[in-house]
């Protein structure tokens, strides 16, 4: 009786832990879908420190998968969730460190 309940108890553990899994997969495929990248065109941004200032800002927002700045190239590189953040959070939090977004261009 015991052996069979013990058994019971490990088959639903197995069912669960397997439905969790296939559950996370669905999620990491759908927020793939959502995953877009930009060139942003920024001014003021003079020194490496800069470059630091505006990683750090976006960064700190939901969805943001990857972000590189340049000084010297005057932009950043940035992908993110289109489902846990937009380009206008990000503008924001670019244009609240002293620095201008000047505009977003689609990567390809």
């Amino acid at each position: 009786m015991k052996t069979n309940f013990l058994t019971a108890i490990l088959l639903v553990f197995f069912i669960v832990s397997c439905k969790q899994t296939e559950n996370r997969q669905q999620v990491s495929d759908a927020t793939s879908i959502n995953s877009v990248k930009y060139e942003i065109k920024i001014s003021g941004m003079t020194c490496t420190g800069c470059e630091q200032t505006i990683q750090s800002a976006v960064t700190e927002l939901k969805g943001i998968k990857s972000i590189k700045a340049s000084h010297n190239e005057e932009n950043a590189i940035i992908e993110f969730d289109t489902a846990l953040t937009d380009t206008n959070a990000i503008k924001l939090a670019i244009n609240n460190t002293g620095y201008t977004v000047l505009e977003f261009v689609p990567e390809n």
